[in-house]
């Protein structure tokens, strides 16, 4: 099934190949724009530059706010690519400043990571004593399960449209009940960013990671419409009698076989 996924996850990417390098091109010009543009305008002469200091602070952050509410949209998107749906470059902006939810968690969750990987755990590595370093090794494999569960946050709120705190606890479920796929997830995310920062974020990027994501929730909801229709099933029994093959059979008869005709030209 893994194999599946990363197949499907390329092909759906390359099939919208264009529309997701605008994205990603739009996102990585307009989000330096505004964030560079407002700090800069922080720094007018007329302030001191105490008050310098905080309006750089305040306007970087307003900045960044507007930029992860527009990823957040792009997310969208991306469950229609992963859904075989071709998106519209006109619907790319409409409805930005309603995902300001979601951008707020976001927003949060990193914050919170990053004061605990540079503040918390550090301080408990540095008491010097069992006790320490056992509430530093806890805070670790929080930030690490954080961080794999939180792959499935974007894509159940495009999915499934559930309240934002009820898809942060799902994203959680779905990581414990499904671990290792998760992990497997976060290592193909962690190749994905590297290859971006080989291509200087144009590609695959943020919408590559957001196809990925989207189209992991898309497969393995089968499982989980399988269990509401099998109910007479042990949920300890589900992994035995479940069938990938027959379960992925719409999604590989739509991908179909591909010819590097497919992949060279796929807009045609």
């Amino acid at each position: 099934m893994f194999g599946f996924f990363l197949k499907k996850s390329f092909c759906d990417f390359w099939d919208n190949l264009l529309y997701c390098f605008f994205c990603n091109t739009f996102l990585l010009i307009g989000g330096a724009a505004v964030i560079l543009g407002m700090s800069s305008l922080a720094n007018a002469p007329a302030l001191s530059e105490s008050l310098q200091m905080i309006t750089s602070i305040g306007l970087s952050v307003i900045g960044t706010f507007v930029v992860v509410m527009f990823y957040v949209n792009l997310n969208r998107h991306a469950k229609e690519i992963a859904f075989y749906k071709a998106p519209s470059l006109k619907e790319t902006f409409q409805g930005i400043g309603s995902n300001w939810k979601e951008a707020l968690v976001l927003i949060v969750m990193i914050i919170a990571i990053v004061l605990i990987v540079l503040v918390g755990i550090p301080f408990y590595l540095h008491m010097g004593s069992l006790f320490g370093l056992f509430l530093a090794s806890m805070l670790f494999w929080a930030v690490f399960i954080t961080i794999l569960a939180m792959q499935w946050f974007l894509p159940l709120r495009a999915q499934l449209d559930d309240p934002v705190l009820k898809s942060v606890r799902k994203s959680f479920l779905l990581f414990f009940d499904n671990p290792g796929f998760t992990l497997g997830m976060f290592l193909y995310t962690l190749v994905l960013t590297v290859l971006s920062v080989f291509l200087v974020g144009l590609m695959p990027s943020f919408m590559g990671l957001l196809v990925e994501w989207n189209v992991a929730l898309k497969l393995r909801m089968y499982k989980y419409d399988w269990i509401e229709e099998h109910p007479e099933v042990p949920l300890k029994e589900v992994k035995n009698h479940l069938n990938w093959y027959d379960l992925l059979e719409y999604d590989r008869d739509t991908i179909g076989p591909r010819t590097l005709k497919s992949f060279l030209f796929p807009w045609k």
